[in-house]
């Protein structure tokens, strides 16, 4: 059995074994990624303007839940953009 492909489930995240993490992402891999997220964001950007333009109420669940996923691939976008830029400028050292 090759467990360089394999995935192990703890609680509710998934982890591949062996391990990679964001220092072994390329620049290129980052820039990819942060195309996607960044749509995502968008989109969650206008739903949120769009419900709070419609007055949901701020303690509406489905409304919360949209703000909170909107912060969560905010931060994700930043977290890509650092590792897209330049090492030694603000990104990796």
């Amino acid at each position: 059995m090759n467990l360089s492909r394999s995935t192990i489930v703890h609680l509710d995240r998934a982890a591949y074994v062996p391990g990679m993490d964001s220092n072994s992402i390329t620049r290129a891999q980052a820039e990819q990624m942060k195309e996607v997220v960044g749509r995502q964001l968008r989109y969650l950007g206008k739903l949120q303007r769009r419900m709070e333009k419609m007055r949901w109420p701020p303690t509406d669940p489905l409304y919360v839940d949209v703000c909170a996923a909107f912060d969560k691939i905010h931060k994700l976008n930043v977290a890509l953009h650092y590792l897209s830029c330049d090492p030694g400028s603000v990104g990796r050292s």
